[in-house]
């Protein structure tokens, strides 16, 4: 990933290393592509909640703040 990272996923991910840091990062930016802020980004990919289903409400047009409302 070579990309900067935001302010946000530093601070939340500092504790990570290694392949949980990866998945961290994937949660993370996914959550930020579908249209989620950095914070409700954060919880996302700090949960459980279901990748698939963030992805899938965002490929439908489904606002933003009820994608986190569903997911979180």
């Amino acid at each position: 990933m070579a990309r900067e990272l935001e302010h946000a996923e530093l601070a939340a991910a500092d504790h990570l290393v290694g392949e949980a840091l990866d998945v961290w990062r994937l949660r993370y930016r996914a959550a930020r592509d579908a249209g989620l802020d950095p914070f409700d980004a954060e919880l996302f990919a700090s949960s459980s909640a279901d990748t698939g289903l963030l992805r899938r409400l965002h490929a439908n047009g489904c606002d933003p703040q009820l994608i986190a409302e569903i997911v979180l």
